[in-house]
């Protein structure tokens, strides 16, 4: 079985070594295959090169460069035109996301899940800005009537045939979290905590 991990890279470049190194530690520990795809969310800060330099010492990594700043759900968007795998995790680049909670993940996945994501029970951020997530997250159910969860974001697992039916959505709408409320599919979530960012400073919301 054939693990697909996707990253949209921006303003945490110093993170994407270490990132990279905990991955291959997570992932050989589940599967013999794996993939690491990074997408450059074309970051001005020396995303392109740290890729470049993992890449080269890993035949598993995928290095994607867009041509301008496209956004985050955009760089997940591509990242999913280039999986292989059975499944595929999804995850930020700055190391908020624990890779050794891709484990409980995956075998909550084992149970019969097509979509397992992380909800954060703990979140490393100020009130202000958890206050702006929750009115956020309101606005959506309002507008879209879809329930989602202001806890979850986009960590999480999720089958081939759960990115198959969002690829097939096409452009219409790039909020990747609404995108796997709406398609279906039995999910459901895993507690974690959130880490501290090792580098750099927010610019995704």
């Amino acid at each position: 079985m054939k693990i697909s991990v996707i990253i949209p890279c921006y303003g945490a470049p110093n993170a994407i070594v270490e990132l990279h190194d905990q991955l291959k530690t997570v992932l050989s520990t589940l599967t013999e295959q794996y993939e690491i795809i990074l997408v450059n969310d074309n970051c001005p800060k020396g995303s392109w090169e740290k890729i470049i330099e993992v890449a080269n010492k890993d035949s598993n990594v995928k290095g994607i460069n867009l041509s301008r700043n496209f956004g985050q759900h955009a760089a997940i968007s591509c990242g999913i035109e280039h999986v292989t795998g059975e499944w595929a995790v999804v995850m930020d680049c700055d190391l908020q996301d624990c890779p050794s909670y891709i484990v409980r993940l995956f075998e909550k996945a084992q149970s019969g899940y097509e979509v397992v994501v992380a909800r954060r029970v703990y979140r490393n951020e100020s009130f202000f800005k958890k206050c702006l997530s929750w009115m956020f997250y309101k606005f959506l159910k309002m507008v879209l009537d879809v329930h989602m969860d202001h806890q979850v974001g986009n960590f999480g697992i999720y089958s081939k045939q759960v990115l198959s039916s969002i690829h097939a959505m096409g452009d219409r709408v790039r909020f990747f979290p609404y995108l796997v409320s709406w398609v279906g599919f039995r999910h459901t979530t895993v507690d974690v905590e959130q880490n501290l960012r090792t580098d750099g400073k927010s610019s995704y919301s």
